[in-house]
């Protein structure tokens, strides 16, 4: 059993970057925690068989022990997975194979002149539309992939193990991405910048409202806690994707409000940053010193970002997700215990990257345990 309360004041001490008695866990990866509990599990039984599986992937977080936080846990697989993202859902034993991992399959049926829509009626207006009639998904369906968030959470807290990521800021830039469809959206930026950027002014400023009330709400069931909020409007305005001075216009707003909304509220900014951002990440030195968290899932080289923010933010380590699925436990061990001491003690926690893979060897996640924990 956890000790109650203690990985709590971990993750606490390490984003004010304050020494920890040891070093912070934070892992996430449903399908993992599942199979470490089921070792015979297979994808398809997350999908079809979701409430037991989601309390053996719990069961499984209790017989690790040492895990102090875990991130995205509790989503219901369904047909909605792939919403935020105005995209389709494949999954597994459904649309896939059994043993493959679920997919989401962007449609990209937004047409030009639906940036003129959303400019005069509203994103929620286009949305609905768009949910309704290129991805076939009704309102219940849309509520199903939440229904056992608080479930969810309500028995990390009993046995000790928080929720790294209690809520989820909206994703503006990507939704908007891949409904105009990558290639689509990419010209877009370069031939009608001025539309493109009217039109995430009007999403922005609809989301960023509900996302303040519900901020509110969830502060007020937390109180006297920092909520940790995880930040990641635009994966798809990183280094790889567009220009630094793209990423100043579209991009570097949508990150800037949404952390400052945390931030208003006593909050913990959780910045999930998958993919490539080494050449904007002086732009996160603005907000205020021990109150973040960076999280990169080692396409941005880490030591890179220990020297632009390592005075400054928390940072998560990134074991790579081969090295998760086709490494040995030896291997695993020797990574994590050298990330703790190139990046730690200090305002470092114990990571993979982004969430395990889909055929993370049990063993290697004990290996992780064992480095932080010896």
């Amino acid at each position: 059993m956890h000790e109650v309360n203690q990985g709590k004041e971990r993750i606490e001490k390490a984003v004010r970057r304050e020494k920890t008695d040891r070093t912070p866990i934070c892992l996430s990866g449903d399908f993992a925690f599942f199979q470490y509990a089921e070792r015979s599990a297979i994808p398809a039984d997350y999908v079809n068989k979701f409430p037991w599986a989601l309390e053996r992937a719990l069961d499984a977080l209790k017989q690790m022990k040492h895990i102090d936080a875990v991130s995205v846990l509790g989503i219901t697989p369904g047909k909605a997975l792939g919403a935020v993202w105005m995209s389709k859902t494949r999954l597994p034993g459904h649309e896939l194979p059994p043993t493959a991992s679920w997919q989401i399959e962007e449609v990209a049926c937004m047409q030009m002149e639906d940036y003129d829509v959303i400019i005069n009626k509203g994103w929620k207006y286009y949305q609905k539309y768009y949910f309704e009639h290129y991805l076939g998904l009704t309102e219940e369906e849309l509520l199903l992939s939440g229904k056992y968030m608080a479930y969810t959470d309500r028995k990390l807290q009993e046995f000790g193990c928080i929720n790294m990521t209690q809520m989820m800021g909206p994703i503006i830039y990507d939704g908007l991405c891949a409904g105009r469809g990558i290639v689509n959206f990419t010209r877009d930026l370069w031939k009608i910048p001025d539309k493109v950027k009217a039109t995430l002014d009007v999403i922005a400023e609809e989301m960023l409202a509900d996302f303040r009330r519900d901020l509110a709400a969830l502060q007020q069931r937390c109180p006297g806690e920092s909520i940790r909020v995880g930040i990641a409007p635009a994966v798809r305005g990183n280094c790889d994707f567009i220009s630094p001075d793209k990423f100043e216009k579209f991009v570097w707003p949508l990150f800037q409000a949404e952390a400052d909304a945390v931030l208003e509220v006593g909050g913990t900014p959780y910045f999930h940053m998958d993919a490539n951002w080494t050449k904007v990440l002086d732009y996160f030195k603005v907000f205020p010193a021990n109150r973040c968290i960076f999280d990169s899932d080692g396409m941005t080289d880490i030591y890179k970002i220990k020297e632009a923010l390592g005075d400054r933010m928390c940072i998560t380590g990134n074991i790579s997700a081969a090295l998760m699925s086709l490494g040995t436990p030896d291997q695993v061990y020797k990574e994590a215990k050298k990330q703790i001491a190139d990046l730690g003690p200090n305002g470092f926690i114990a990571s993979g990257s982004c969430t395990l893979p889909h055929n993370t060897k049990p063993e290697n996640i004990d290996a992780i345990i064992a480095a932080c924990i010896e």
